[in-house]
């Protein structure tokens, strides 16, 4: 029987860390689709714009991995917007 999946903060910020580059909704969806859950690209989306991210657990997720003597944490929440029709 396949499971239905809720996904929280943790889950996404895993997903990004394991992400070699260009996350999408459809690549999450796919992602947590081959673990046995169901999980569609709709639900990551509704999920990102109706939660608020807290630093807090994106600082308890990395903590250990950063050396904090000499390591940095760089983030980049640039969002790019995708045109997907031309003008004419």
């Amino acid at each position: 029987m396949v499971k239905k999946k809720q996904i929280f903060d943790e889950d996404y910020i895993n997903f990004l860390t394991a992400i070699a580059n260009n996350p999408s909704c459809v690549k999450a969806a796919d992602c947590y689709s081959d673990s046995g859950m169901v999980v569609s690209h709709d639900l990551v989306n509704r999920f990102l714009t109706r939660q608020l991210l807290h630093q807090d657990t994106l600082w308890n997720e990395v903590k250990p991995f950063i050396e904090k003597r000499n390591g940095w944490l760089i983030l980049d929440d640039t969002v790019i917007d995708k045109f997907t029709h031309s003008f004419r």
